[in-house]
């Protein structure tokens, strides 16, 4: 829905494949690990994958309360035109540092990719609060990805 929104804006629509990974990633990222509170340990186990899906199914079907916010702002200045994009779950976060926020080693594990991907997307992605909160910078006046 607002990847559809975003795409009324003839300027971002070269865009619509990056922002669907940025988009799809912060929010399945504040669903499953801020609303949901799923490890990503979990994946790591050889039946790993199937029983973090089985529990993030329970998970979904139990849930009584949670939210997700998402908040893009449109900025241009002497710097280019960028988006910032900032996601907000209910959770509880997670160590944000631990978890590679700044080195990108995610890439070689069953989790973490995601946010390598948005990392090498964005000219900038940060953690913040308990770790509930992702804000990336997407330059428009980039070539599109």
């Amino acid at each position: 829905m607002l990847l559809g929104t975003l795409n009324h804006f003839e300027s971002l629509r070269p865009h619509a494949g990056a922002l669907f990974i940025i988009l799809s990633e912060f929010y399945n990222n504040a669903l499953d690990h801020g609303v949901l509170q799923l490890s990503s340990a979990l994946k790591r186990e050889a039946d790993g994958m199937d029983r973090y899906f089985e529990l993030r199914g329970r998970r979904l079907a139990e849930l009584a309360a949670g939210s997700i916010e998402i908040e893009i702002e449109h900025r241009q200045d002497d710097a280019g035109e960028r988006l910032a994009i900032l996601c907000r779950d209910s959770g509880t976060g997670f160590d944000y540092k631990a978890a590679g926020d700044d080195d990108g080693t995610g890439a070689r594990s069953p989790c973490g990719r995601g946010l390598t991907l948005v990392r090498s997307l964005c000219e900038e992605l940060a953690h913040s609060g308990s770790g509930n909160e992702a804000r990336a910078i997407y330059r428009l006046d980039a070539p599109s990805a």
